[in-house]
Order: C-alpha cells, then sequence, then structure tokens
C-alpha cells in the first residue's frame, strides 16, 4: 500500500514536469546557471561510463604501473592477507592515522586486486586524476553546447512555427532537471545518510522500494547516484 502512494506521489511529480515543460518551453527555462548545473552532473554520470572503457586500455594500465613505482618504499610494498595485517602495516609507517580505516581500505584493494599500499595508491593516484580530467573534458563540452542549444533556441522560438519545438525540447529538458534533482541528489543523499548513520529507517525504506515500480525503477538506474557514492566510498541503499 505505501508502495503505491510512493508511486503515485512520483507519478504527480511527473506530471507537474510534464505540464511546466510544455507551457514554459526549452529557452524560457534555460539559463546560464542552470547549463553549469547540469553540465556538473551531466559530466559527472557520463565519467563512470567513459572510465570503465578506458581503465582496461593498455596506456591506463601503463600510467598505473608509473604511479605505483613512485610508492617504492619498502612500507609500500609489504603484503597485506586481511585487515589486521593491513591494520599492523600501516600502524608501523608514517600513516598510521589510516589505521582506524583498515577496513574500508582493505575492501578497496580487494575491488582494485591488490594487496599492497603500493599498488592501492598507485591505482588511486591515477583513477582519481583519470576520472578528474574526464569529467573536466565532459564539463567544458556540455556547458558549452548547451549555451549554443540555448541561444539557437531562444532565437528560434521567436519565429511561429518553431513554437512547437521549443516546447518538445522544454518537455524533454524539465523531465532531465527533474530527473537529476530528485534522482540524483535528493534520492541519493537520502540514501547515503540513511544508509551510514541511520541503517534501521534505511532498512525500512528499502523495504517500501521494493513494494514499488516507479521508484524501485530509478533506484536501480541511479548512474550518476552511484558514481557519486562510489567517490566517497559509501553504498546506496541495496533492494
Amino acid at each position: 500500500m505505501i508502495g503505491t502512494f510512493i508511486d503515485v506521489g512520483f507519478a504527480v511529480i511527473l506530471i507537474i514536469t510534464v505540464l511546466v515543460g510544455l507551457a514554459e518551453g526549452f529557452s524560457r527555462q534555460f539559463s546560464r546557471p542552470l547549463c553549469g548545473l547540469i553540465a556538473i552532473f551531466g559530466a559527472i554520470g557520463l565519467t563512470a561510463f567513459l572510465y570503465t572503457i578506458i581503465s582496461p586500455l593498455s596506456f591506463y594500465t601503463g600510467l598505473e604501473a608509473k604511479a605505483t613505482a613512485l610508492f617504492s618504499a619498502d612500507f609500500y610494498s609489504q603484503q597485506a592477507s586481511d585487515t589486521d595485517s593491513l591494520a599492523a602495516i600501516l600502524s608501523g609507517g608514517y600513516l598510521r592515522i589510516l589505521a582506524s580505516s583498515s577496513e574500508m581500505i582493505w575492501t578497496k584493494m580487494q575491488a582494485m586486486n591488490v594487496t599492497t599500499l603500493g599498488d592501492y595508491f598507485g591505482k588511486l593516484l591515477i583513477k582519481v586524476a583519470a576520472q578528474f580530467l574526464i569529467w573536466l573534458v565532459l564539463y567544458l563540452a556540455i556547458k558549452y553546447l548547451l549555451f549554443g542549444i540555448k541561444y539557437l533556441m531562444t532565437k528560434i522560438s521567436r519565429v511561429v512555427v518553431f513554437k512547437s519545438i521549443d516546447k518538445i525540447f522544454g518537455l524533454v529538458w524539465s523531465l532531465a532537471i527533474t530527473y537529476i534533482i530528485v534522482i540524483s541528489i535528493v534520492l541519493t543523499a537520502g540514501e547515503l545518510v540513511l544508509g551510514q548513520f541511520f541503517p534501521e529507517i534505511g532498512n525500512m525504506v528499502v523495504e517500501y522500494i521494493a513494494q514499488t515500480s516507479v521508484v524501485k525503477f530509478l533506484h536501480n538506474t541511479n548512474v550518476i547516484g552511484s558514481f557519486l557514492a562510489d567517490i566517497l566510498g559509501w553504498s546506496l541503499l541495496a533492494l
């Protein structure tokens, strides 16, 4: 029953979004700050996709090898086999402040399939640098593409025959904005906070989401939210 109410709520939001998009059109909704905001989150989503394509390539693994070589001290080359051994290695070096986070670090090391801190920090360094560079290029490309589209649509929307096109683009834009705000930002932030600090409430929310159709689909396709959670080292609520 609760799941039905949640789906109805999202359906109402969807209807309002459609009406606003058709009424306002594209050119009237669009603003330069909004272009920048969409470019930020759009680039985040595309970065997650492009990184999975680039990371297996030979030139990328070569960069990882060079970065790993930077961490050549004995401390970084000690083999860890579990959380306790990693904590012992961290406690014996100048990174002892990270010993309390050994469980989280070991989980990430296992995901990277590495057993030394040198390999971990080397791969992490390249991963962060690569994702930031990809994001920056995509951000600039999307931002100025949106500026160009806004300028073009503002001009052609003054012509009667193109007003329908402006309304169609306005509908698409309104839906995209709503998805980013409601799903990629609000839903993601709520799930991260509940999952990390209020797990009991998070479990209850998971049950409610599992009863829905629309929200369950949106949760499972929340690419931007998953990428943001990965950067923070947190996990979205799992259905």
